[in-house]
């Protein structure tokens, strides 16, 4: 008997001023350490004699690491918990003399080498000295000492040439729960201004020769000293002591001196007398990290970059700690010459320039327009120092200049604990004066102002310029292939919930950040916009240009780079890389690579780092050329040939000459011949990226490249305000070494760098008349094009406010006092002082603070005179624009169709809401029929519409009507909206709107959904913080919610401040209201007592398929029956469904050959049941998972 169903149910459901760039190595001037000299590389940096920092690919190795160390004579001295896998190992120099420097330096390379072949291990670096940058004084001081803090003017200084602090100090001045770590040479603990001041480790007992709170240091009272494991901080060159000092010197006492903060904690970290190595800065981070310091001053720095250090200073970050660093004391530009720590791109550095009393750049400082933040005092600054309880000198550098950045950074902290590195940058940066002679030197243009900093803190103002920090940071390395994600997060004061962020890669490619809650973004529109992406398996330079928008705010464009660094397969000799017969360009990074046992010194270097190998069989004979240019390192390349790396026979190498040397070195090939090119660093702290370019007959790339400037052409008159230029580079062959970057300069400001190489773009702002563009393209030999010079002649509109950006204000008044008269005019006729609003900066008056002029009714007359520069800002509740003649107006580019209508010749209006209440606005002394609109946003590209109209219904039977417009809209305190008024069909003439705006109550209408359905009507076209959208209407407006189901649901009813089941649903609004919406699923069922197929959207074959009958059933008098099939025939009949994780069932009855003739119940083409013999009635479940499922069912009878 055929198979039978019933009732088929399924339920879906871091400085004194002096060169440091080398140091004077005379043997009495190097530090010593257990009796041993620091060594000094051939780089000129100088080395701690016994230590090496490794880092380990997995901090879970670190007892096998301990195993293989042991016959090496090498142990571990620290473990920084804060980088797991980071180690301070300690060579062994035994049965070594120590006066026999040339051995001890080789054994400490020796086991550099020995470590960095270790599998466990990722990277080993030499401990490094970070020198202090001190300028002895010229003895030319006077008086005045303090002028850094308050400026009279005095000894050849400028009035207010100072960062404002007595008037900071009205605000707070401090706390001593701020920790502020002074990481420099030590502090005089007893100094009678600073012994008051200083952190105290209530764990420890004091001079008890114990490690009481076994946290590592024996006695540490008032901070570490890294090096000799205790908590000796004795300040041998006064330089700790000094800065200390400027930051916190105690205040009302005997002593001399008063610091920034006047209550604060400052607790040494330790280096040495001529500088602090790199393994105590990152111990001090880690014992910052463990004692809650939120405040690092690090006034010293070197110009090598350490990835352990990056990686250190950016742990500190993520900990809450912010770094005041100064920027250095070469006179260098930072942007060319980085000076670290400062340079490191990380937003909890401030990089510190200094300045005189005369508010000019010191003479030594370095500077940088991208790459250092602001200046601050750091000439001729008076503070305590080392050589006695009560000793005070003068010092420069911009290690002076740093601690009163440092200082600042911890009164804002004792106003703020909980603000973010992020929040207190943005404040502190945005908060300088803006100094003149500082424009173009440092990013800000600006010098610390401490009661600027404090006095915007009681609360997140924002002033429309938009703060960023990226996760990764710019500058980390990323490794090749890896799943990584990326996050953005966006302030203004307070947390920026509605900004677009999007990416453009150095390839062009778009990428849009999201903030919806899914993957990788954690919570939907919050500040955090979240981007995943697969990185390249190949390594490269990944640069990608971030433009940040949103509503209201200055666009942010921030250019960020990576490198993508895959751990290198050609590290040894015998993994060597084929190059291609005919020659070409390779790149790649030797940041994870090492150099093996009894591997050569390449090149003639004293200590070559972290090689890499390739193989090289040329096609052709000649004369060859090997050549590093456009390499970040200071590479050595040696060309070498023979098949054992024993036996390997130096052919060419780009060896010194006088102590410098070239990119490149030729020599001759002969075709067939494998040559073994080994490219490495000069030392283990400049790895990176690798330029290789091999070629038979190629010369050094000595051409300049050229541009092609496609769009726009050169002369353009223009009326948009914002230009893209976009061309092409070329570099011509022969010995092309490819473009690097494209530089562009306006007016004569400072370069930006394009998006982009051999194709480009850039984004330009124009300023009102002519625009002097000049362009130059870089190759990778560092040739510069001759400078394409364009002339751009932007023109205002002849339409005022033609243009969204142009948009002419309503209702608001703006005068500046000039502190002589009381009495104002106005520019509208007012009859009652109820229908004003005044602000007196800020401020607003009452109406016994102000009086109208009764006799002219367009004067007001304050009650005081207000000061010189006082803003008096007018609002007037009823307000007629003049009228504006839109026969020249035009339509933007991405201007939207307002009120559906294509319009063409536009002109905008803003308004900004003084208080709650609701705006009417209406066309008015018109001859056109006008459409309008109300917008959110001040960009084209974010326009969010709040409420169009076109014919205003109340006047549609006024005669002489032409079709005017009226909109009506409530409006909370502070809202700022764009008013657009345009011609139906564009139509254009004379135009005029009135505004009025009334006080009224205004609430908020939020309704939600539960996801399986959307709110229909009314528009919400307002934005909460958690990401849900909301109404405004006055109270006792009366409206109308609408609720859609998605497919497969129903509506269930309403839920929040109201329950209901009706809709639509009528409200009255008289408060805030908050509803949602909710969907249930909706069941799909067929009981066939249709008589058909018809319900839902069966399909079976129509010779043999299933049908329905009414001969066999369960409940009912119908049943879906299989076809009549004979033997070795089969009837199916199908059914697709659409499932949320939903249960089915269905009845069944079989009456068939046992084992032989068999019904099957398949779900996406897998057996999930059977049937065969005899079967009753018998209920089947089943369960469905998310998605769309095919369920068929087939019955099949045997072959006989």
């Amino acid at each position: 008997m055929p198979s039978i169903l019933k009732g088929c149910l399924i339920l879906f459901s871091m400085l004194f001023a002096a060169n440091i760039i080398a140091i004077d190595n005379q043997k009495h001037l190097l530090p010593k350490f257990k009796g041993i000299s620091a060594f000094s590389l051939e780089s000129g940096s100088l080395v701690h004699p016994s230590h090496l920092l490794v880092r380990l690919d997995n901090e879970k190795k670190l007892s096998d690491f301990k195993l293989k160390i042991e016959d090496l004579d090498i142990k571990i001295k620290k473990e920084f918990s804060f980088l797991p896998g980071l180690v301070l190992v300690e060579v062994n120099h035994i049965g070594i003399d120590a006066n026999k420097i040339f051995e001890l330096k080789q054994n400490l390379i020796n086991k550099l080498s020995l470590l960095s072949v270790l599998d466990s291990v990722n990277y080993v670096e030499y401990d490094e000295i970070d020198k202090y940058t001190k300028k002895p004084s010229d003895s030319a001081y006077i008086s005045e000492d303090l002028w850094g803090l308050n400026n009279s003017g005095a000894n050849g200084g400028i009035f207010d040439a100072d960062i404002d602090a007595p008037e900071a100090w009205d605000i707070t001045v401090g706390s001593d729960d701020v920790i502020v770590v002074i990481m420099d040479s030590g502090l005089h603990v007893t100094h009678q201004d600073l012994k008051n001041q200083l952190w105290i480790n209530e764990d420890e007992v004091p001079n008890n020769g114990r490690d009481d709170d076994n946290d590592g240091f024996v006695d540490n009272i008032n901070g570490i000293n890294p090096e000799s494991n205790d908590g000796d901080l004795t300040d041998n060159v006064g330089h700790g002591t000094h800065v200390a000092g400027t930051v916190g010197a105690s205040a009302n006492d005997q002593g001399r001196h008063v610091g920034v903060a006047w209550n604060v904690s400052l607790m040494g970290v330790k280096g040495g007398e001529y500088g602090i190595s790199r393994s105590a800065q990152i111990a001090g981070i880690d014992f910052a990290i463990s004692e809650g310091a939120t405040v690092v001053n690090c006034s010293f720095g070197g110009l090598n970059y350490s990835q352990a250090m990056f990686e250190a200073f950016a742990a500190g970050g993520e900990s809450g700690i912010i770094f005041s660093c100064a920027s250095g004391n070469d006179g260098l530009d930072a942007d060319s010459f980085t000076f670290y720590p400062a340079g490191y791109e990380l937003e909890c550095i401030i990089s510190v320039a200094a300045s005189d009393r005369r508010d000019e750049l010191a003479y030594f400082s370095n500077y940088g327009v991208v790459s250092v933040d602001l200046a601050a005092p750091g000439v001729e600054i008076y503070s305590t120092t080392s050589e006695s309880n009560v000793a005070y000198e003068f010092q420069d550098g911009t290690s002076m200049a740093a601690p009163h950045v440092a200082g600042v950074l911890a009164l804002m902290r004792s106003l703020q604990p909980d603000w973010s590195n992020l929040e207190i940058r943005e404040q502190i940066l945005s908060s300088v004066d803006v100094i003149p002679s500082l424009e173009g030197f440092v990013q800000t243009s600006g010098r610390l102002n401490a009661y600027s900093a404090l006095d915007g803190m009681s609360e997140k103002i924002p002033d429309g310029n938009m703060e960023i920090s990226i996760s990764p940071p710019s500058g980390s390395m990323l490794l090749a292939g890896a799943d990584q994600q990326f996050y953005v997060t966006v302030i203004d004061g307070e947390p920026v919930q509605n900004a677009t962020v999007i990416g453009i890669k150095d390839d062009g490619n778009n990428l849009y950040f999201n903030n919806d809650g899914d993957a990788p973004d954690l919570l939907r529109s919050d500040n955090i916009y979240s981007y995943f992406m697969k990185l390249p398996d190949q390594p490269r330079k990944l640069k990608v240009t971030l433009l940040v928008d949103a509503p209201g705010k200055e666009e942010l464009i921030r250019v960020i780079n990576y490198e993508i660094v895959p751990i290198p397969l050609n590290d040894n000799f015998s993994d060597a890389i084929k190059l291609p017969n005919e020659g070409g360009l390779v790149e790649a990074f030797n940041n994870f690579a090492s150099i093996e046992v009894g591997e050569r010194n390449h090149s003639q270097t004293e200590n070559p780092a972290a090689s890499l190998w390739w193989n090289w069989s040329p096609s052709s004979s000649g004369r060859a050329i090997v050549d590093l240019s456009g390499s970040d390192i200071q590479g050595v390349v040696s060309v070498y040939y023979g098949a054992e790396f024993d036996e390997l026979i130096e052919l060419a190498a780009n060896l010194p000459i006088d102590g410098q040397r070239e990119s490149y070195a030729y020599f001759n090939a002969t075709r067939g011949k494998t040559y073994r090119i080994a490219v490495a660093s000069q030392s283990e702290n400049n790895l990176g990226y690798i330029r290789l370019r091999a070629e038979i007959g190629g010369i050094v790339d000595d051409n300049p490249p050229y541009l092609i400037v496609k769009n726009p052409p050169n002369g353009l008159v223009t009326t948009n305000e914002r230009i893209e230029i976009v061309g092409n580079a070329i570099d011509p062959a022969p010995n092309s070494s490819g473009i690097k970057e494209i530089q562009v300069r306006v007016n004569d400001g400072f370069a930006v760098q394009a998006i982009g190489a051999e194709e480009w773009s850039v984004p330009l702002l124009l300023k009102n008349g002519i625009n002097h563009i000049e362009i130059v393209a870089i190759d990778f030999s560092n040739n510069i094009s001759k400078p394409t010079i364009m002339e751009i002649d932007y023109k205002a509109p002849d339409v005022p406010n033609d243009h969204l950006g142009n948009a002419e204000l309503l209702n608001w008044q703006l005068i500046v006092a000039n502190g002589k008269i009381d009495e104002f005019s106005l520019l509208n006729e007012v009859n009652d002082k109820r229908e004003l609003y005044i602000e007196l900066n800020g401020n607003v008056l009452s109406a016994d603070e102000y009086n109208l002029d009764g006799l002219s009714k367009r004067k007001v007359i304050l009650s005081e005179v207000p000061a010189k520069d006082s803003q008096i800002n007018i609002f007037y509740s009823n307000w007629e624009s003049n009228l504006v003649n839109t026969g020249k107006a035009t339509k933007e580019v991405n201007e939207p169709n307002h009120a559906g209508n294509e319009g063409g010749a536009s002109v905008w209006w803003t308004f900004t809401a003084p208080y709650d209440g609701v705006l009417s606005i209406r066309t008015v002394n018109t001859k056109v029929d006008t459409i309008m609109a109300i917008y959110q946003g001040n960009r084209m590209s974010d326009l969010s519409l709040i409420n169009s109209n076109d014919d205003d219904d109340i006047l549609k039977d006024l005669d002489g009507n032409p079709g005017f417009s009226r909109v009506d809209q409530a409006l909370l305190k502070g809202a700022t909206v764009r008013i657009a008024v345009d011609g139906f069909g564009g139509g254009n003439g004379e135009i005029g709107v009135s505004s009025e705006f009334s006080s009224q109550d205004v609430f908020k209408l939020v309704v939600e959904d539960d996801g399986n359905g959307l709110v229909k009507y009314p528009n919400l076209p307002f934005l909460e913080k958690d990401g849900s959208r909301y109404g405004l209407y006055a109270k006792d407006s009366e409206l109308e919610v609408i609720a859609a189901p998605k497919e497969g649901y129903v509506f269930s009813g309403w839920g929040g401040s109201i329950n209901s089941l009706d809709n639509p649903i009528n409200l009255t609004i008289t408060d805030n209201t908050n509803i949602k919406a909710r969907f249930s699923f909706r069941s799909l069922s067929d009981d066939f007592e249709s008589g058909d197929l018809a319900r839902l959207p069966w399909i079976s074959d129509n010779s043999n398929g299933w049908f329905v009958q009414n001969k066999v059933s369960y409940d009912g008098g119908f049943s879906l029956k299989s076809g009549e099939i004979s033997n070795s025939q089969v009837s199916e009949v199908s059914l697709s469904v659409d499932s949320n994780n939903g249960k089915g069932s269905f009845y069944v009855k079989v009456d068939s050959e046992l084992n032989w003739d068999k019904l099957t119940f398949l779900i996406d083409g897998r057996i999930i049941e059977q049937w065969s013999g005899q079967v009753e009635w018998n209920k089947y479940e089943f369960n469905l998972t998310q998605g769309t499922h095919q369920l068929t069912w087939k019955y099949e009878k045997d072959f006989a």
